[in-house]
């Protein structure tokens, strides 16, 4: 009996019992040895998003931006995020994880997501130093650097309208970003429609990184 790799469970096609009018047919729910589950779908690999996003990109450029921005070919890898986040982007490094997923179609627009924020790493990269500097309150960086993102996140809902079908969406699929679509500016879409969680990533780097300067440099000094 060949295995999945996974050594927990078996493929629905290593064994196959004869269906009679009493053994229901086994389907893929339905463990296939006598107990073992059947192996879940791999998740899509990168060579499948990448591919979907060179079919359809909704007219953004983006990987070139991306690549622009950077000065290097934008790296793309299917792996758990540190963040928890569906995708994420280490600006410095030029690296986009996607989140193991069987949804080639979310996958392909976190990638399209994440490339936003690479071709934007100027912009990251300014925030930061300026918070370095203790230029930035703790909510005044957060929302700067949300900001970014929030203009990310429009361009990836237009796309997603013009690309779902290419990308592989199924009936009634939903942009990521289709929950942020009701907000009327940046304003409104920061105070009730992004999470408190997404917010604190940045809150929590702040926290760790630049509040002893902005403390230092915002401190009354007692003459």
């Amino acid at each position: 009996m060949s295995g999945c790799g996974c050594g927990t469970c078996t493929s629905p096609s290593d064994s196959v019992p004869v269906a009679d009018t009493t053994t229901p047919t086994a389907d893929a729910s339905t463990p296939v040895d006598g107990g073992s589950p059947p192996c879940p779908p791999p998740p899509c690999p990168v060579e499948k998003i990448k591919k979907n996003l060179e079919a359809c990109d909704g007219g953004t450029g983006a990987w070139a931006a991306a690549k622009k921005a950077t000065g290097k070919e934008p790296q793309v890898q299917v792996a758990p995020t540190s963040s928890g986040f569906a995708a994420e982007t280490e600006v410095s490094t030029g690296t986009i994880t996607i989140k193991p997923t069987t949804d080639c179609c979310d996958a392909t627009e976190s990638l399209l997501f994440e490339l936003h924020n690479l071709e934007s790493s100027a912009k990251f990269n300014k925030i930061d130093a300026d918070a370095l500097k203790g230029n930035l309150s703790r909510e005044e960086y957060t929302r700067a650097t949300e900001r970014v993102e929030y203009d990310g996140l429009k361009r990836s809902l237009t796309a997603f309208d013009k690309c779902k079908e290419t990308w592989g969406a199924g009936p009634g699929a939903k942009s990521f970003a289709a929950a942020f679509k009701p907000a009327k500016d940046f304003d409104d879409y920061y105070n009730h429609y992004e999470s408190k969680a997404h917010k604190d990533t940045y809150r929590t780097w702040w926290d760790n990184s630049a509040k002893a300067a902005y403390d230092k440099k915002h401190t009354r000094k007692h003459p």
